[in-house]
């Protein structure tokens, strides 16, 4: 694998050495020809002859152009609507360029002035004055030098004469050396500076000192430990600012990220603020935890449950619904960072392997102190539903399907309400729409932040408060937020500096208490209320109750598919989840000598969960498995009380030393450093089934057996040290290299420390001698990147062996013949000493370029190989042991491209940007243990395939009639029929493989007459072959228009909501699709007859439910106003800035997908309108 990549490198750095060499040689021709071709000529004694009498000005213009070898310029937007104006040209056999010029200008009231070859057309009366302009002038040779701010010459700046297609570069000094014509007027433009025209007049040497563009100088980008400017970057790094994080309304910051950034793959966004969006930077690396590590301002995020115990269901339960991203306020956060490669990320080692996603907030800036205010309102509903049977078509469809075999059982709760003749039959009920039940009609989230900011030279702060709300999409979900953040930097003196950011957030929330798909399945003529319900709560109850002798009887009212009434469920119960983090770092700079920094910061992350839970025991009138409300466990007892607690605390150090020094064109960058932490997590459950009383703020628990209580806590430990060098050239030859040495607390002694090396390189090929002719490339800078990452997230202790005390034994005959209960112990699974890390090794190769001071291009190319992949071993249960050892198994790679491009145009007072990024990736499994296909939370796994793919059975047929039915069936026996049973209107699957021979293969690659599990296809992948963002923006004046589009390609889904369509199954309700079942009558159609039990397993897993989820969507549209500068002075410029906006969020989806939601069919991504307004004072 590591020689199939040293290939790829050499072949594409050998085209494209081969493509420039042909470049310039094409361009050195071109300039040739042109400077022959430039002769000074007047267009009085060029000859032409026009064909076409009568003409458009544009054809007129073209035929000079190519008949002579003068050019025509001019402004299209000032004779826009003249150039398809008619005119009449008298041809003659001495016809001059003068001749047909001055007839055009006559008829289009045109004047037109040369400059040698160059013809500039000009709108302007032609009746007086001169019609055509000569300026027949002299070249020159003009010599100078193009400086910097500071006098220090640069290198690569691009100078051209306006008009003409002549030009250069400067070379290492910034010297230049130009011919043109006397008269003219030269252009000089560099990256990071603001372009000039300087007119040449009569000077033979001109010197320019160029004025940096505040802009792009200020695009510097975040990196492990520092910055650097974007232009010197020479690794893979994505970056979005705050403008383009508060331009998306959500509650945490990830979202902001979808569409914006080429290689990090965001979804999730389904109108629960409590879920967690999933983030992938560069496909999956992994079958375990694939998920980013997030560094806050420096603090290395650690939670308990994202690592590999979050897949177990204990570790999701401990873990809890809260997404920890949604306590940070996206309104303070000023840039988001994702280092994407292991030259990037490495000095992040063990944690960095699947991304590091850098989260910077908000400084206070030198100056007057600034208060700024913002407020948005928006509201959210679902798009989509499934449209299933009313009452009457469901009850039909029942019956019909119970007639379909004499030998259908109906239970009696069933035949009580679908017997016509009985008197409580439910066909001409109501129907109850469940879907829109339990939705939260407009949604509503409300955002609302202040911050104070300012400072000296010696002081800045940051202070900002805010406060948040968010109803889900569903009923009981919701989310309530209250934040603060305060930041303070101080430069004691020249040499000593030192700062403070605390944050603190406190949350409380709901789950959503129903689904799109849970509501659907529901019982359409189950009411939700009753006026004259139980208890006066105005519900209707699920279960009948008592019989005439006071005995419950727990019969369900709505037939055996009876369910829940989940609105009064949620009224009684009592569900409140809280969240409390607080992070705090602190930090002491000293400069013992000029351009050496030493750093030591200490930081505190602490996250507190909390969900108390009250059960009251009336509620079980309301659930469809109901016991007795009357009959508590504990006499007297009103419910079930829970409360889980959870407390996440990380602290850590980082010490550094960083030394930056320029020496003429030389730029020296050592950065040295070590950094530790330590995690603890501890969690508490309390249960009981006593409670005198159901008011959370005076609930106490009684005595009894059915208390318990249950206290876990768990420790883990990483250090490392790590240098940092980088190397720049004039900015013009980058080397950068970086090592870290980490441990963890994770693997045994021996095994427990991992070293991370990375190496970058970067070449300015516009800055070379070479390229000094190319005046249409301002920048063009060649990268490529090595390195290596870790990931250490495995079962804690797994290289010990795990001890359960839980077992016990009893012996002799004491108390009573009993016995004595003695305690015991089992071993649970075995250790393996020599876990270790999981190791990702990454290649990358681009470019980033500019041209034409307004496009900007880059280009790159990934290779990601992740070895040692932890996977459990099965081992037989024979031998006693529960759990198998885990061992470094597996490998995986990654590979793709990835472009991103941005164009920005300003034409008078209308300015817009263009931009979009595309990133490919290829997925694929290289090795497992001994090859053996194992299924794991990602999904399936196998050689050769990537990481959860789609396998099942293929569709081949409808059987149209039971002669051909039972012909298939005598050649061919599917395991999954009841094949008595099985006829016309019934599916036929295809006869793949057959059973292997030995046990060196899975499957025989021939059909055998048997379809069965080894007859399983490929169907699809769950990750997307590519995936895209297109962004928009034009501005007039104060109004802008934004629209960020999102979309994903190559990607199959099961479509979960056609099993909504099967027309063979009873209870739940079905889609209005399922009427469109098979018959005689009705052969053309894509789902199987109508048969009780479904004797042919026709909605078996399998191709027929696969669907492509390709989608895009319009993610995020926003019009923006900010009031001109005369409205702040009729404030009296109390006001520095307001702006107010209205805007949609996923306000559409173009796909194919049938389902609800080619995301998730769960969940569906609903729309959001919004409006708000900000203001700083």
């Amino acid at each position: 694998m590591k020689f199939k990549s040293l290939q790829v490198i050499i072949m594409l750095s050998k085209y494209f050495a081969y493509g420039v060499f042909v470049q310039i040689c094409l361009m050195n021709l071109l300039l040739a020809g042109d400077l022959e071709a430039q002769k000074n000529q007047s267009v009085r004694e060029v000859g032409i002859n026009i064909n076409a009498q009568v003409s458009s000005l544009q054809k007129i213009f073209n035929e000079i152009e190519s008949k002579t070898d003068f050019t025509i310029s001019y402004d299209k937007s000032e004779i826009k609507q003249k150039l398809k104006q008619s005119v009449t040209i008298t041809s003659s056999s001495n016809q001059k360029v003068s001749d047909v010029l001055i007839e055009v200008a006559k008829q289009a009231g045109l004047k037109f002035r040369q400059v040698n070859q160059n013809i500039s057309v000009i709108s302007g009366n032609s009746a007086s004055g001169e019609i055509i302009h000569e300026s027949l002038v002299a070249d020159v040779e003009i010599s100078g030098q193009v400086t910097d701010e500071t006098g220090q010459g640069l290198p690569g700046a691009t100078i051209v004469v306006k008009g003409l297609a002549s030009g250069t570069t400067s070379d290492l000094d910034g010297n230049f050396k130009l011919t043109t014509p006397e008269d003219g007027i030269l252009v000089i433009s560099y990256v990071g500076y603001l372009t000039q025209e300087v007119e040449i007049g009569s000077r033979s040497e001109i010197n320019i000192n160029m004025a940096p563009d505040a802009q792009q100088l200020s695009e510097i980008v975040v990196i492990g430990y520092g910055e650097k400017a974007k232009r010197d970057v020479t690794t893979a790094i994505s970056q979005i600012s705050s403008e383009k994080i508060t331009k998306r309304f959500s509650m945490s910051p990830e979202m902001a990220m979808q569409g914006q950034m080429a290689g990090v793959q965001v979804s999730g966004n389904n109108g629960d603020p409590m879920s967690r969006p999933t983030i992938r930077v560069r496909g999956t690396n992994t079958w375990g935890v694939a998920d980013p590590v997030y560094v806050v301002d420096g603090v290395m995020l650690e939670e308990y449950g994202a690592g590999i115990e979050g897949q177990t269901d204990n570790g999701n339960y401990r873990r809890g619904s809260m997404n920890v991203m949604s306590l940070i306020n996206p309104e303070d956060i000023e840039s988001i960072t994702v280092l994407k490669d292991a030259s990037a990320a490495a000095i992040y080692g063990v944690r960095a392997a699947n991304g590091v996603v850098l989260i910077t907030t908000k400084s206070g800036a030198t100056g007057k102190p600034k208060v700024s205010f913002s407020s948005r309102i928006g509201w959210t509903n679902i798009t989509k539903r499934v449209e299933v049977l009313n009452s009457q078509q469901y009850t039909d469809f029942n019956n019909a399907l119970w007639a379909t075999d004499s030998n259908s059982e109906i239970v009696a709760s069933d035949l009580r309400v679908f017997d016509p003749t009985s008197p409580n039959y439910r066909g001409n009920e109501a129907t109850t729409d469940w879907q829109r039940a339990v939705e939260n009609q407009n949604a509503m989230t409300k955002d609302y932040s202040v911050n104070f900011s300012g400072g000296t030279k010696a002081v800045n702060y940051f202070v900002s408060l805010g406060k948040s709300g968010q109803d889900g999409v569903y009923i009981g979900n919701y989310l309530d937020r209250l934040n603060g953040t305060f930041k303070l930097n101080m430069d004691i003196n020249p040499w000593l500096r030192a700062g403070f950011n605390g944050r603190i957030s406190s949350t409380e929330s709901g789950r959503a208490a129903s689904s799109t798909v849970s509501a659907a399945s529901k019982v359409p003529f189950q009411p939700i209320y009753d006026q004259n319900g139980v208890n006066g709560r105005g519900f209707a109850q699920v279960l009948e109750g008592y019989d005439a002798a006071g005995n419950w009887t727990g019969n369900r009212l709505y037939g055996n598919s009876t369910s829940h009434n989940t609105l009064a469920i949620l009224s009684l119960d009592d569900l409140l989840y809280k969240g409390l983090r607080n992070t705090g770092r602190v930090y002491l700079e000293v400069e013992p000598i000029q351009d050496l920094k030493v750093r030591g910061a200490y930081s505190i992350d602490n996250t507190v969960t909390g969900i108390n839970k009250i059960y009251p025991r009336e509620s079980y009138w309301f659930s469809s498995q109901g016991a007795d409300p009357e009959s508590p466990s504990v006499p007297g007892s009103l419910g079930n009380y829970n409360i889980v607690n959870g407390n996440n605390l990380t602290n850590q150090f980082d010490i550094t030393a960083n030394y930056q020094k320029t020496i003429g064109d030389h730029k020296i960058d050592i950065l040295v450093g070590a950094m530790g932490n330590n995690h603890s997590y501890q969690y508490s459950e309390l249960y009981s089934e006593n409670i005198s009383t159901l008011d959370r703020d005076l609930i106490r628990l009684g005595s009894g057996i059915t208390n318990s209580a249950f206290i876990f806590k768990e420790e883990s430990a990483r250090f490392g040290s790590f240098l940092r060098t980088g190397y720049n050239y004039a900015s013009k030859y980058y080397l950068d290299f970086s090592i870290r040495r980490d441990g963890s607390s994770s693997f045994a002694p021996e095994h427990r420390w991992g070293v991370f090396p990375a190496v970058s390189a970067a070449w300015r090929l516009s800055t070379e001698p070479f390229m000094e002719n190319v005046s249409f490339l301002n920048d063009f800078k060649f990268r490529a990147g090595y390195g290596k990452l870790g990931n250490d997230e495995v079962t804690k202790n797994a290289y010990l062996s795990t001890i359960n005390k839980r077992p016990n034994y009893v012996w002799g005959n004491t108390n009573g013949g009993y016995g004595t209960i003695s305690d015991a112990a089992t071993v649970f699974g075995l250790p393996n000493p020599t876990l270790s890390w999981e190791t990702t090794t990454t290649i990358n190769i681009g470019f980033d370029s500019r041209f034409f001071n307004s496009l900007d291009f880059s280009f790159e190319y990934y290779d990601k190989l992740t070895e040692g992949l932890l996977q459990g071993v099965v081992i037989p249960l024979s031998s006693g042991i529960i759990h198998g050892p885990e061992a470094n198994v597996g490998d995986v790679t990654n590979k793709g491209i990835e472009m991103t491009f941005n164009y920005t145009k300003t034409v008078n007072d209308i300015s817009f940007s263009v931009g979009g990024n595309l990133t490919t990736q290829k997925n694929e499994v290289k090795k497992i243990y001994e090859g053996i296909p194992i299924s794991t939370n990602a999904g399936r796994v196998e050689v050769g395939m990537p990481i959860g793919f789609l396998r099942g059975p293929v569709y081949d047929g409808t059987f149209q009639s039971d002669q051909e039915a039972q012909a298939w069936m005598a050649q061919t026996n599917d395991v999954a029929y009841n094949a008595p049973l099985v006829t016309e209107g019934d599916y036929y699957f295809k006869d793949l493989y057959g059973a292997p021979n030995d046990d060196s293969e899975f499957y025989n690659p021939n059909p055998d007459g048997q379809v069965d599990q080894f007859d399983q296809a490929y169907l699809g992948k769950t990750t997307p072959g590519y995936y895209y963002g297109l962004n928009f923006n034009v501005a007039y004046k104060g109004l802008s228009l934004d629209m960020v589009f999102y979309g994903v390609g190559d990607i199959q889904k099961y479509n979960s909501i056609r099993q909504f369509s099967n027309p063979s199954v009873n209870g739940a309700n079905r889609s209005t699709e399922a009427l469109n079942s098979w018959t005689p009558s009705n052969a053309n159609t894509s789902l199987p007859r109508m048969i009780w039990g479904d004797p042919a397993n026709n909605f078996r897993f399998s191709s027929l439910f696969i669907e492509n989820a390709d989608y895009f969507r319009l993610a995020n549209v926003r019009v923006n106003y900010v009031f001109p500068e005369s409205f702040y002075k009729s404030l009296g410029n109390y006001v520095s800035n307001l702006s107010i906006y209205v805007g949609s969020s996923n306000t559409f989806t173009l796909t194919n997908y049938s389902g609800l939601d080619p995301e998730s069919d769960d969940n569906p991504s609903p729309r959001m309108f919004y409006t708000g307004f900000s203001v700083n004072f």
